[in-house]
């Protein structure tokens, strides 16, 4: 398999859209259940493997050949994974903070001290 993927990598780099679509139909499913494992949502984890795809695309010249494409791919989908989980995590921080700040009002009125 992975000199099949190492020409694959070599053919998408000179231009080749179906060696390409080779490599998107070996790994799609595998990223898709690391995303999902890892964030627990169907719609997020399909926006991790669309992301991850066209991270793949747009460095695929930066791509090791020395290296393996599975172990690379999967960092890259992980990584987007972790950065998503800590934008989830920011946003409910955020929403958290907007929900005390509400609280703190009484029919519109600021009944925070003010210094």
């Amino acid at each position: 398999m992975e000199l099949y993927e190492i020409k694959l990598t070599q053919l998408a780099r000179n231009g080749d859209r179906l060696a390409f679509r080779e490599l998107v139909d070996l790994y799609q499913n595998k990223i898709y259940h690391l995303a999902y494992r890892m964030l627990g949502n169907t719609h997020e984890a399909e926006d991790i493997v669309q992301e991850t795809f066209l991270r793949v695309y747009t460095n695929l010249n930066g791509f090791d050949p020395s290296q393996k494409f599975s172990t690379w791919i999967y960092r890259i989908g992980t990584n987007l994974c972790i950065d998503h989980l800590r934008k989830r995590k920011r946003k409910k921080n955020m929403s958290l903070d907007a929900n005390l700040y509400d609280s703190d009002k009484a029919d519109g009125y600021d009944i925070m001290p003010t210094g």
